[in-house]
């Protein structure tokens, strides 16, 4: 099992919400709206985890739902969808039942660190700006290996912490960062690059988008 864990930088914070996703997505230079950023994302996990037909997926923190559908509608993927907000996940649900891809989509409460799924359930993990608010982030790539099926693929796209000993103007972007997250702390990249030899995850790398 491979894990693909994307950077994202530098740390701006703007009105991160549409219809249908609560991401601030990846702008690249010709980027030119929220929704083009968020689609960005979603193709940039589709990519990540080679994902097709034949895939069952987790999106751990789904939101409400709006990258599970775009899988479901756009691939062809069967996707499931968990969150521990109530709000999010009857949105996801009403959402899903005017799309197309009805048939492929399931969505439940449930914390993504101790789900209630059995061993070899997916093929693919993938979670969006999600798993900096897990209070431990090794627990979440130790779930995600328990329920994974041999040869699965997991994809963290969120915000990282790459070096330690910051310096003032990095410590001030640090702090101004976990100010506006809220509960959520970036991703320690070089604790969680520890996780795979004691997990028996294979592959771990660090793309960076900036």
């Amino acid at each position: 099992m491979s894990v693909h864990l994307h950077v994202k930088s530098p740390f701006i914070f703007r009105e991160i919400r549409t219809r249908t996703a609560l991401h601030y997505g990846f702008w690249y230079e010709d980027t030119k709206s929220l929704p083009e950023a968020i689609l960005n994302t979603n193709k940039f996990v589709v990519g990540a985890l080679a994902v097709d037909s034949n895939d069952t997926i987790l999106d751990a923190g789904c939101g409400v739902g709006g990258s599970c559908i775009h899988l479901a509608e756009t691939i062809g993927a069967r996707v499931e969808g968990i969150t521990l907000s109530d709000v999010q996940l009857n949105i996801a649900r009403r959402r899903a039942s005017n799309s197309a891809a009805v048939r492929l989509l399931s969505f439940s409460r449930q914390d993504f660190c101790k789900t209630n799924f059995g061993k070899n359930t997916f093929s693919k993990v993938f979670g969006i700006e999600s798993i900096c608010y897990a209070q431990r982030k090794t627990d979440f790539l130790l779930e995600a290996y328990r329920i994974m099926k041999p040869g699965g693929r997991i994809a963290v796209v969120d915000l990282f912490l790459t070096k330690e000993n910051l310096n003032a103007q990095e410590m001030k972007i640090y702090t101004k960062t976990i100010k506006g997250l809220g509960s959520a702390e970036p991703v320690d990249s070089m604790r969680i690059l520890r996780v795979p030899r004691a997990s028996g995850i294979q592959e771990c790398s660090i793309p960076r988008h900036a």
